[in-house]
């Protein structure tokens, strides 16, 4: 994962006390955006995933664990990975963007690390199993992440 920047006691992105996590890399370049410096996708620092769950699980007093830019949404597997696991240890979770969007449709194209439309994730499996595994990971997403407005492309599988 690339990310420009931790704020560890921010207080302005969520309710309570958060830990920010600005992930580096965005396509938008919004007029007035307050994060230019996260724009470029090769800059920023490089950090495993697994380092950042080390840390949240290292917090004392905080109340959530929010993503902010950059825009999080253009690194999803990594911050659904750190997401999924700060959800475990119990902290709310809050995805920040100020791209303009009037309606966001969330949407999943990878089951298991693996895009259905290359047939390889079928492989060994029954469709059945696809499919209930994909709609298990769709209402685990739906759970996780609160910052859209439908769920759609339910049929990609």
């Amino acid at each position: 994962m690339r990310y420009a920047g931790i704020n560890y006691n921010d207080f302005s992105a969520a309710p309570g006390v958060s830990v920010t996590f600005f992930t580096q890399g965005c396509p938008h370049r919004c007029k007035g955006c307050h994060n230019p410096e996260t724009h470029d996708f090769n800059a920023g620092i490089t950090i495993d995933v697994e380092e950042i769950k080390k840390e949240i699980d290292n917090l004392k007093s905080h109340d959530g664990i929010t993503f902010s830019g950059g825009d999080p949404m253009c690194q999803p597997e990594a911050c659904l990975e750190i997401a999924k696991h700060a959800k475990e240890k119990g902290y709310n979770i809050n995805v920040n963007q100020s791209y303009p969007f009037d309606f966001v449709i969330g949407s999943q194209h990878i089951i298991d690390g693996q895009d259905p439309y290359y047939g390889k994730c079928f492989e060994g499996k029954e469709d059945s199993e696809l499919y209930a595994r994909a709609f298990e990971l769709m209402l685990e997403n739906v759970r996780v992440f609160k910052d859209f407005d439908v769920l759609g492309h339910m049929d990609y599988v």
